[in-house]
């Protein structure tokens, strides 16, 4: 519970340093409380519950209408779709390639965090570019948990992915835009 708590404060307080005092710092923040949630769930029980991800793929998707609406452009809604779908899609191929390594829990987490970072990324292109770079540190992040629970356990076990998947999304939407 401390741990959930201590990292729900450091993710607020990344939101708040990348967007100051703004709605964006507000819906980042509630999204970010929602992964450490997720993260939490995932590493106790190795599932990622339908009625997080549901309601979180709503509200991500409603966050993302309202943006295009209050700015007036069409391409934030064009990319935070367009992100939303190109994470699913992503995610839902390797799901069906290998569902053992990659559970339908992050598959259904996947739409709303493609659609944060599409939202972020402003337009089609960049979100598919920022979908890509946020599954290719999941990937980086994943490995190197990996690396160190075969190092401590001393055999191979999987191990969730959801964690690597939120830590990426997080990290994608916080760092300094290139």
């Amino acid at each position: 519970m401390l741990a959930c708590s201590a990292a729900n404060g450091i993710v607020v307080g990344l939101a708040l340093w990348r967007w100051g005092w703004s709605s964006a710092a507000t819906a980042a923040s509630a999204l970010f409380g929602v992964l450490v949630v997720v993260c939490g769930v995932d590493l106790a029980h190795r599932r990622i519950p339908d009625r997080v991800t549901t309601p979180l793929t709503v509200a991500t998707l409603a966050v993302t209408v309202g943006a295009a609406w209050s700015t007036g452009r069409s391409a934030t809604l064009v990319g935070g779709i367009g992100g939303a779908f190109t994470f699913w899609a992503l995610l839902g191929v390797v799901h069906l390639v290998a569902p053992a390594g990659l559970g339908r829990g992050d598959v259904k987490l996947a739409p709303s965090l493609g659609a944060a970072v599409g939202l972020e990324a402003g337009d089609l292109p960049g979100a598919v570019g920022a979908v890509v770079g946020t599954l290719a540190v999941a990937a980086a992040v994943g490995v190197a948990i990996g690396l160190v629970l075969l190092v401590v356990r001393r055999r191979n076990e999987p191990y969730p992915f959801g964690p690597a998947l939120a830590v990426a999304t997080v990290f994608v939407l916080v760092a300094p835009p290139l």
